[in-house]
């Protein structure tokens, strides 16, 4: 366990670094790194969250299915989930208008259904500042976006 943290930024030090990349590489690399988030604990998902972040929403950005796929995959196993209900304050305000893609469904109907999972997870795990953040979004005289819950 103390040696994941150094293996999961070694992991996302591989991950390709542009919009336009190699697709099956970063869907590798995000199951290694799952694997690797498996034997994390809360202070070692701490030292590496930021790292991490910049991956996922770089990843989450993308218009390929595939990468978006593999990230919110994270969210269904459970001791990864519990580690990034334990981290929902670094994560909810970072995540949420990535997730929210501005308003704007993706054009992969598993990945909506996925987004709206793991944004089900988000609120619960923090409420108040998934409400905050959501009204910061989507406040008064703002349009509210499509998502419905699965």
């Amino acid at each position: 366990p103390s040696l994941a943290g150094c293996c999961l930024e070694g992991v996302c030090s591989h991950l390709p670094q542009t919009r336009e990349a190699n697709t099956p590489k970063e869907v590798l690399l995000l199951h290694e790194i799952s694997e690797i988030l498996k034997f994390l604990d809360a202070n070692g998902l701490k030292k590496v969250l930021h790292v991490l972040q910049r991956h996922m929403v770089r990843l989450l950005e993308s218009q390929n299915a595939q990468p978006i796929q593999s990230v919110l995959q994270f969210w269904k196993d459970d001791h990864i989930a519990d580690l990034f209900h334990g981290a929902a304050q670094q994560l909810i305000p970072i995540l949420l208008p990535v997730l929210l893609r501005g308003g704007e469904l993706f054009w992969n109907p598993t990945v909506n259904r996925m987004t709206s999972l793991v944004l089900e997870k988000l609120e619960k795990s923090h409420a108040e500042l998934f409400a905050e953040v959501s009204e910061n979004l989507w406040g008064p005289g703002r349009k509210v976006p499509p998502f419905e819950l699965v």
